[in-house]
């Protein structure tokens, strides 16, 4: 059967709607991408660093001066003029070793496939070879809580900069999203579960809401100045 000159006319209009609308969607896509890149970016001096070495830099340090310690070695003269509310049954539910069944519900309550950190490991991988891997993984977490020792690769964490505002020039322009290993999500989460023990005990109702509501840069900070306190009691204890 012979198609008419028509047909071959309709076909022709056809593709080149197609084309049309790929070149839309590919378009908007390339002005999405250049309204959102981060050309340059202010540093604590206001200069604009264009070179991605120089805008990295300008992310370092904004990290370090929000996350810098003065690492104390006594945590006395910061609580001296505070009621103890954290029992000694409380103290010892926090301080106990950590179990194998934790390290398992840690495991299995992580998302399957979701963004990976930089060993490009996802949770899918450790609940599918939890039987080949359970013995190493949970002598490398016991280790960690009980000496406060994290291997370096399980701490590497990549930061992926999202902008609140269509033309960013400052950090504070931009919400971090830090994409952790699995490795340190387990440890995260079990001492999430720790703490959600009693943190009903010892936060007051009318802050809960706003524990809650932190942002995950406030509740990663919070979990490490409580775990910092946590590895002191429990050198404290074995000095004793």
């Amino acid at each position: 059967m012979k198609r008419s000159f028509g047909d071959r006319n309709q076909e022709k209009s056809d593709f080149e709607k197609e084309i049309e609308t790929r070149s839309f969607f590919q378009a908007s896509v390339k002005s999405n991408r250049d309204k959102n890149s981060l050309k340059f970016l202010s540093d604590e001096h206001e200069r604009e660093q264009f070179s991605n070495q120089s805008k990295g830099g300008v992310a370092e340090r904004y990290f370090s001066e929000l996350f810098k310690t003065s690492s104390p070695e006594s945590f006395s003269d910061v609580f001296s003029d505070f009621s103890p509310r954290v029992t000694k049954r409380m103290n010892a539910d926090l301080t106990c070793e950590v179990t194998i069944e934790e390290v398992r519900l840690a495991i299995f309550s992580t998302e399957s496939e979701k963004a990976t950190g930089h060993d490009g490991m996802t949770g899918f991988f450790y609940k599918k070879y939890w039987e080949v891997v359970k013995d190493q993984l949970f002598a490398d977490v016991k280790l960690f809580f009980s000496s406060g020792k994290i291997q370096g690769e399980w701490n590497h964490t990549h930061i992926t900069l999202i902008p609140k505002i269509t033309t960013p020039r400052r950090m504070t322009d931009l919400r971090p999203i830090s994409l952790c290993t699995v490795l340190y999500k387990i440890m995260s989460k079990i001492f999430t579960s720790q703490l959600k023990k009693i943190l009903p005990a010892i936060v007051s109702p009318t802050q809960q809401l706003l524990y809650r509501n932190a942002s995950s840069l406030i509740t990663y900070k919070l979990r490490m100045r409580l775990y910092t306190v946590l590895v002191h009691i429990r050198k404290s204890q074995r000095s004793s």
